[in-house]
């Protein structure tokens, strides 16, 4: 029961061995031939199976079903451009500004957008020929000059856009700069949200075949610029320093609060180093500033407030009301639970200078993903502050 179009697809699936007859599975199989050219690959000549498909008379049936389904019609048609025409459209109906006058001629009509949105997407989240699409993605980028057209635009005229990597690299230079630019105001859920959603997208996912490590990258970029907008929003609520009645006001603060910075400066660093690894240095700007707000504010801030304390006579009586301290940890944690029964026994295992945003951090890991009920608590510790001492005040202290 197979129609004349039917047997066409079909004669055309076999010619370029695809896995189906439907158009798009077609039209990826053939724009994948031309990894084979390998670093030879030209737009110019078609893959080496258009040749079989000429030979047997199918090109004019292919081109039908792609008038039909994109409106593209030409009176000498080429994958080329064809390809262009599909790409310059994705990119034209998720952006939120108008295609620069040059390029307006090459846009699909309107009645082939859905599909040509839909051919794109298909082919990007193919396991098996995704890699072509990022290879000739660039290829047409470079065609087209799209990072030359897309230099002036703002993050919101292309949040939606997934077309290009040079759209990639746009959208994470304009988050920084807008980070960097509103850091006193910085609005830290908007920039959240703009960096999940891109995370989610084919150039920064996680969930699509890395073999390049441009994924990783892209998607450590975006987890700086959540940590470094993170960072700032939290500075502005604390922009007058650290003014605490006391030493127990401000360790409880940092209990709940102020770690809060030693973590996401850390988690800013591991991000940024991550992308810089892999060749990408868009963050190098923002780092220097997070820098300075890390080392030539909180650090000193908080040394000169927990310095007051200290020298107003905790360092005469050292201890804090309703603070635990290190040298009761046997007493106190230890020995309630061997008193328990004959046979028990305790494990402690001490990880030398393993920060409280550490610890924060792991026990959120452990109650989030493991059959573990993980709590976190902190103790006053011992002076001077040498590991050896430190472990030893956690013994018993009797045998």
């Amino acid at each position: 029961e197979d129609t004349a179009a039917d047997l066409d697809r079909k004669m055309l699936a076999v010619l370029l061995k695809a896995d189906q007859f439907e158009l798009f599975t077609l039209m990826r199989t053939l724009f994948h031939g031309w990894l084979d050219a390998g670093d030879d690959l030209d737009l110019g000549n078609p893959p080496a199976a258009w040749e079989q498909v000429e030979k047997f008379d199918l090109d004019k049936p292919f081109w039908g079903f792609v008038k039909a389904a994109f409106g593209y019609e030409e009176d000498d048609p080429t994958l080329k451009n064809l390809l262009l025409r599909l790409l310059l459209t994705d990119y034209a109906h998720h952006t939120k500004a108008d295609v620069p006058q040059s390029l307006a001629a090459l846009v699909l009509p309107p009645s082939g957008w859905a599909n040509a949105v839909v051919c794109l997407a298909q082919w990007r989240d193919s396991s098996s020929k995704g890699s072509s699409y990022d290879r000739l993605s660039k290829e047409v980028g470079d065609i087209l000059k799209i990072e030359d057209h897309i230099a002036s635009l703002d993050v919101d005229h292309l949040r939606d856009v997934i077309t290009f990597l040079a759209v990639e690299r746009r959208i994470a230079i304009g988050l920084r700069d807008r980070v960097q630019a509103t850091a006193a105001t910085v609005n830290a859920d908007e920039v959240r949200a703009t960096a999940s959603r891109r995370q989610a997208c084919h150039w920064a996912s996680s969930s699509v075949s890395d073999t390049t490590g441009l994924r990783a990258a892209f998607h450590a970029i975006y987890d700086a610029l959540v940590a470094s907008a993170d960072f700032f929003d939290l500075r502005n609520r604390h922009q007058h320093g650290f003014d605490f009645p006391d030493a127990g006001a401000l360790y409880r603060a940092y209990e709940t609060d102020l770690f809060r910075f030693d973590q996401l400066y850390r988690h800013f660093c591991e991000a940024a180093d991550m992308a810089e690894a892999k060749g990408w240095g868009i963050l190098k700007p923002l780092r220097a500033d997070l820098e300075a707000a890390y080392a030539n504010w909180f650090v000193p801030a908080l040394a000169v407030a927990w310095g007051k304390f200290v020298e107003g006579g905790l360092l005469t009586k050292w201890q804090i009301d309703k603070v635990p301290v290190q040298s009761h940890f046997y007493r106190r944690n230890v020995k309630p639970w061997l008193d328990e029964g004959e046979n028990r026994r305790a494990f402690v295992v001490i990880s030398d200078a393993f920060r409280f945003e550490a610890a924060h951090e792991l026990a959120d890991e452990l109650n989030g993903k493991y059959r573990f009920e993980a709590t976190l608590t902190s103790q006053l510790g011992v002076l001077p502050s040498y590991t050896a001492l430190g472990m030893a005040s956690l013994l018993p202290h009797q045998k």
